[in-house]
């Protein structure tokens, strides 16, 4: 029905696209969130929740060619005092330094709630977890036009959830570094 174009308009996002367009809703139609059932995180109790912070540099769908902000980020943070970990799959290594972590969808989700920050490149795996309550420091990479769209058209505030979620370009380092530390 339309063309993805509309996402070249300032300030359209692909959820008010979904909103305004497809669904013909108003202003105050909420979407219906995912909702990820409560599980055990017995495996989990060594983790000291309020000195964790969880990282996600991975995304299947966006490739970065600079991730020493991770790095960066995970050598201030041990510094800080806090305990690091990378979200992992079976074929991805952890940022050195820092702790690897795999666990199922759901885990991730029931982590999230509880760790005192996560900070991750924008991923599928984000638009699940933004909905656990938790902190975000979410990054888009900043390298072609292209980025920039999306960066626009997936942003995570428009789902408007009660999470705190800030959203930076790689390149922001400093912002996100002082975020970091706030949080």
């Amino acid at each position: 029905r339309f063309g993805w174009e509309i996402l070249r308009i300032p300030n359209v996002n692909y959820m008010d696209v979904q909103r305004y367009i497809l669904y013909n809703f108003d202003d105050t139609a909420e979407l219906t969130l995912p909702a990820v059932p409560d599980i055990s995180l017995e495996r989990f109790d060594d983790i000291d929740y309020k000195r964790t912070i969880i990282i996600n540099p991975y995304s299947n769908f966006l490739k970065i060619t600079d991730s020493r902000i991770f790095d960066t980020l995970t050598d201030y943070l041990s510094l800080q005092g806090f305990i690091v970990y990378t979200n992992t799959t079976k074929n991805q290594t952890a940022l050195k330094g820092s702790r690897r972590l795999e666990c199922s969808l759901e885990e991730l989700y029931g982590l999230c709630k509880r760790v005192k920050l996560v900070v991750s490149l924008r991923s599928g795996i984000i638009d699940l977890m933004i909905h656990s309550g938790g902190n975000f420091i979410v990054l888009y990479p900043d390298e072609t036009y292209w980025d920039k769209i999306f960066r626009q058209a997936y942003t995570l505030t428009a789902w408007r959830t009660k999470n705190k979620i800030y959203e930076y370009l790689l390149k922001e380092e400093d912002e996100i570094m002082l975020k970091a530390e706030e949080i």
